[in-house]
């Protein structure tokens, strides 16, 4: 592993990188002669402006080169740069990285004073990049800036950005993911244009698309505008957004409007809020959407201390028997019996004096049924044959609040089945009548 150092103020591209005295005059320059491994360090009084930037990484992937902003009062380092260091491309010019790379500590403007797009674009095969601790400001006045994860090549990329606050500059700005997408931790920055969408996917080589999933976790949206809609599901196999704030009286959805999913995507939202509601759910797919409720819930069921909580099942004209189905999250229980059978029950509630059946929602009840290994079973209420004639769901005596119902029905769905060794218990409501609602209690029952 090479040490390489950077400082504009007296640097020179023509010396070595060897130390502060010999530094390189641009990140260009120390990354012409670095290899997977090294490290870069560029000084706290480094500054770099130009039409256009390009980071080239030599580094092949798993490997990396690092990029840091840092003191240099002393070789090697001993602390980071007090503040972030500028980077900025001018006009119509992006800063484009090539290959495998890890960044922090800098404060990246892109198109100042530009009047067409201009991008943090990321290509190369295998282009695998961490921004840490970074500021991204997109200047251009142009249409479609922000990060655009490459179309050049056939290989699907990798972004993370940790603690990374962003700035846009209109509406059609946002990521174009190409791969996979994780932002964990940051904010976007006050002023900021407000995109009509965060997350949307890339065209991809020769006008295919990637089939890509993104993570939005942990950020401070609450500078965005109300309307603001997450993610174009568009050949988004899963996108989810997690533990954020929201903008205030947040009005956008969770999927571009007036878009169709095909079978593999999937969006989901979890305790995402402008207040401090901490159990907000709403998860959408071709199947159907799934939200939590507050007014129809289960007296003595599901909460999350003080308000009681279940879940909306709303499944499309696309779900059938036997399947595809709308698909709940996980509900977990952990199991200490071995060898001796086990039942557990999940609590439903819908409109309808008529029962549901084992053809219109089952609960899939996985849990370790083989002895001396952690091989997986599953206990559904499906019969051996799908063919068969379907049978009623059990009455329930739990007790809802059924506010607005003409004919509330409680049902509860159980299984019955001998775990062979300690484990979780994992159920899944899967809703299989088409148009239809269902309530259901989150919370795994077991005797």
């Amino acid at each position: 592993m090479a040490i390489i150092y950077v400082r504009s103020t007296d640097g020179n591209n023509a010396d070595n990188g060897s130390t502060w005295a010999l530094a390189k005059a641009t990140i260009a320059g120390a990354l012409a002669i670095a290899v997977g491994g090294d490290i870069i360090y560029v000084s706290q009084a480094h500054s770099e402006s130009a039409a256009g930037i390009t980071w080239t990484s030599a580094a092949t992937t798993p490997d990396t080169i690092t990029i840091i902003a840092a003191n240099d009062g002393a070789e090697p380092p001993t602390a980071e740069a007090a503040s972030l260091v500028s980077i900025t491309t001018t006009g119509n010019n992006s800063l484009n990285i090539i290959g495998p790379l890890v960044i922090r500590g800098f404060s990246i403007t892109i198109g100042s004073g530009g009047g067409a797009r201009a991008v943090l674009d990321l290509s190369g095969v295998f282009c695998s990049v961490v921004i840490d601790k970074c500021d991204l400001t997109f200047s251009s006045s142009g249409n479609n800036n922000g990060i655009n994860m490459n179309t050049g090549n056939s290989v699907p990329q990798f972004l993370m950005m940790n603690n990374v606050r962003i700035k846009f500059s209109g509406t059609s700005d946002r990521i174009y993911t190409n791969g996979r997408t994780i932002w964990r931790g940051g904010s976007i920055i006050s002023g900021s244009a407000t995109p009509t969408r965060i997350v949307t996917s890339q065209t991809e080589f020769s006008g295919a698309r990637f089939y890509t999933n993104a993570l939005l976790e942990d950020l401070d949206l609450s500078n965005l505008d109300a309307s603001v809609q997450i993610f174009d599901p568009n050949q988004i196999i899963l996108g989810v957004i997690r533990d954020c704030k929201l903008p205030s009286g947040w009005s956008g959805t969770l999927i571009r409007s007036g878009s169709a999913f095909t079978f593999m995507e999937r969006a989901e939202l979890y305790n995402c809020d402008s207040g401090d509601t901490n159990y907000r759910l709403w998860i959408e797919d071709v199947f159907g959407s799934i939200k939590h409720e507050t007014t129809l819930v289960k007296t003595s069921g599901a909460s999350d201390g003080t308000t009681p909580l279940s879940w909306k099942m709303a499944s499309t004209a696309y779900t059938k028997f036997p399947f595809p189905a709308l698909r709940s999250q996980e509900i977990v229980r952990w199991n200490d019996t071995t060898g001796s059978t086990v039942t557990v029950t999940i609590d439903i509630l819908h409109d309808s004096a008529t029962a549901l059946t084992n053809h219109d929602i089952i609960v899939e009840f996985a849990y370790l049924g083989t002895s001396g290994f952690p091989v997986g079973s599953v206990s559904t209420q499906l019969s051996s044959d799908v063919l068969s004639a379907s049978s009623n769901h059990s009455a329930s005596s739990a007790t809802w609040t059924t506010t607005g119902m003409s004919n509330p029905n409680t049902q509860k769905i159980s299984a019955s089945f001998t775990p062979q060794e300690k484990g979780f218990i994992v159920a899944t409501v899967c809703l299989l009548k088409a148009s239809y609602t269902v309530y259901v209690d989150p919370v795994l029952q077991s005797s």
